[in-house]
């Protein structure tokens, strides 16, 4: 259940958008109205200080931001909060950027089924599916195959790279059956895509032909989406689609901020 939901947006043109997936989400799992943040700060930079602030104070399960607006500093102030709160929060950021007409249908979700990342990708994918309760899934894996240039370097014999990749899919599919089975969830509504490219380029060639309506990064310490490299990642994977995307923290910070008022 999702409850207290903050709403970090301008209340204009297409910003509209923000609040009513919002409240799409609120209506879905019957927590308390979206509260909407008010950019009282002035400057470009306000909008990022305040829903910090407010994030630190009362720590929703939830934070929504809108990504277009009517002018050039609002198109400013909205990127340099993405860059803040992509950096720096304890709670999922969604960032809207389509019309909220109806649920999410179909999302791709990010994963590293790597042995340090399996709790990582557990909680991605738990996130999402409160974010998008009725959908379908697809959970994209890039494999690991560092240790396969090295192999082709040396010039192992073809027959033995092929196992081993081998190896990394039938690890990334017992893994998988793993997270859904401690999850709960219909296998029925999830897909498993595995790829040797990197993960942002599997990202952005999945994404284009998917067409999903959500993509879902997970934040691990140190990983591809943590710090600025993280949001540089994120930027990518806006640019790489036309679709909403929901930001997961890393572990760390979720721990570090106290349970949401009223959560069970």
């Amino acid at each position: 259940m999702l409850h207290g939901i903050l709403v970090a947006a301008e209340l204009s043109g297409r910003s509209a958008d923000p609040p009513a997936r919002a409240a799409m989400l609120a209506a879905v799992h019957k927590s308390a109205a979206p509260e909407q943040l008010s950019v009282a700060a002035p400057g470009w930079t306000g909008l990022a200080a305040e829903a910090m602030a407010r994030i630190e104070a009362d720590n929703p399960v939830l934070v929504v931001l809108g990504w277009h607006a009517p002018s050039w500093l609002g198109r400013l102030r909205n990127a340099w909060t993405f860059a803040t709160l992509a950096r720096r929060s304890t709670r999922p950021v969604l960032v809207v950027r389509n019309a909220a007409l109806r649920p999410y249908a179909r999302v791709l979700v990010a994963v590293d089924f790597a042995e340090e990342g399996s709790e990582a990708a557990i909680e991605t994918v738990r996130t999402a599916v409160r974010c998008a309760p009725a959908a379908r899934f697809t959970l994209l894996h890039a494999l690991d195959t560092a240790l396969e240039g090295y192999m082709r370097r040396a010039d192992v014999a073809s027959h033995v790279i092929g196992r081993h990749r081998r190896r990394l899919r039938s690890g990334a599919r017992a893994a998988f059956r793993r997270l859904l089975r401690r999850l709960g969830l219909p296998q029925m509504r999830f897909s498993l895509v595995t790829t040797p490219h990197p993960e942002r380029a599997a990202l952005r060639l999945h994404a284009g032909s998917a067409r999903p309506d959500l993509v879902v990064l997970g934040r691990r310490r140190g990983g591809w989406l943590d710090g600025w490299s993280g949001v540089c990642a994120a930027r990518a994977a806006l640019a790489a689609t036309s679709c909403d995307l929901l930001l997961v923290p890393p572990r760390e910070r979720r721990m570090a901020a106290r349970p949401p008022p009223g959560a069970n």
